[in-house]
């Protein structure tokens, strides 16, 4: 077997590197005065509804019902098979359906069907706030922006007006401090 030989560490470094090492560290002022200020919260909300509410925006949500409806009507009536009629997604039945939608991923079963259940076993009963057929229907026509793409759209165009409306609640809720990356 054939031993490599490492260099000691008490071996001084050559003389151009010595040389950087024994200058004087130079002194930088930034052209921006930085002031460490904490963030400073503006939006008056506490509880998750009216904080996710504020953020989320009520247009942004007006948005996405209306996609909904859109993209659930264009099947019903493309398809000639479909005997029931689609009925139109409001903001409050969507605020129930994301409610439940943040439930079933925090409590885990192994068939959707169950969180409708009331037994021994199953004891989420979601049954009392909207009826499980309802549910698959506006989980299977969820939609945030049903617009075609265009060749300038960047590949976020699907989530573009949500996303806009989001950092727009963000941006005017907090003032931010100068080491915050969300300008």
């Amino acid at each position: 077997m054939e031993l490599l030989e490492i260099a000691p560490v008490i071996d001084p470094p050559p003389p151009a590197l010595q040389e950087l090492l024994n200058r004087p560290t130079p002194q930088f002022t930034p052209p921006f005065p930085s002031q460490n200020e904490p963030i400073k919260v503006l939006c008056k909300e506490q509880d998750p509804l009216s904080l996710f509410i504020h953020f989320l925006g009520h247009e942004s949500i007006w948005l996405m019902c209306e996609a909904t409806n859109k993209r659930a009507e264009t099947f019903y009536t493309s398809d000639g098979h479909t005997l029931q009629e689609w009925q139109l997604l409001t903001p409050q039945e969507f605020h129930r359906w994301f409610a439940l939608l943040f439930y079933i991923s925090s409590a885990y079963q192994t068939r959707r069907a169950d969180y409708w259940r009331q037994t021994e076993f199953y004891r989420h009963d979601l049954g009392r706030f909207m009826n499980r057929n309802r549910w698959d229907e506006i989980h299977r026509f969820w939609s945030i922006n049903n617009a075609p793409r265009q060749l300038e759209d960047p590949w976020w165009y699907k989530i573009e007006p949500l996303m806009s409306g989001v950092r727009a609640s963000a941006l005017s809720g907090v003032i931010y401090s100068v080491f915050s990356s969300l300008y």
